[in-house]
């Protein structure tokens, strides 16, 4: 039988990851205090967003028309 391509050992966890956060403060291992400072410490990356619009069936293709027509104004 063929050896795997690879071998996890150990799943590394962030501790700040927002699935994981609150279940590391409930266990002691990060405080809110630590969490509002990580937080504080993140850089705003609001310039390089991009909005994006999501809908079902007939609503995408209205919304797409919309920004085409909007797009011909310019």
């Amino acid at each position: 039988m063929a050896k795997p391509a690879f071998e996890v050992t150990k799943l590394e966890c962030d501790a700040f990851d927002t699935r994981v956060v609150e279940r590391q403060i409930v266990a002691g291992r990060v405080t809110r205090k630590d969490l509002q400072k990580h937080l504080a410490g993140l850089p705003d990356e609001a310039d390089n967003a991009e909005e994006i619009i999501v809908g079902i069936g007939d609503e995408v293709e209205a919304d797409e028309a919309d920004t085409e027509a909007e797009g011909d104004d310019a």
